[in-house]
């Protein structure tokens, strides 16, 4: 498969998946049920990813003026999973129930 179509892939995926959607299956695909409920970590780490797929988490804006990068779309997205109870949280701890 070509570069130009994998971005052709992204770019009609991303019309159909939620910011949501990107960040519990990053999440599932750590192949972890635990993950450390730290915000700063998951903000690093999620920016850190935004480098490597660029295409898939462009929605995703940091700040570099903060103590660590910030996304104010990912703070939210992660009140909306634990919300909806895709991610809870337990001494402090991120749980991801299998499916």
């Amino acid at each position: 498969m070509t570069a130009t179509r994998k971005e052709e892939i992204i770019t009609e995926l991303r019309r159909y998946i939620a910011p949501d959607d990107i960040i519990l299956a990053v999440f599932s695909l750590s192949g972890r049920e635990l993950l450390p409920a730290d915000e700063e970590k998951i903000h690093r780490a999620v920016c850190e990813l935004k480098k490597k797929y660029p295409q898939l988490l462009e929605i995703f804006s940091f700040s570099r003026n903060d103590v660590y990068p910030f996304s104010k779309l990912l703070e939210r997205v992660l009140l909306r999973l634990e919300i909806a109870r895709l991610v809870t949280i337990e001494n402090p701890n991120l749980r991801i129930p299998p499916e």
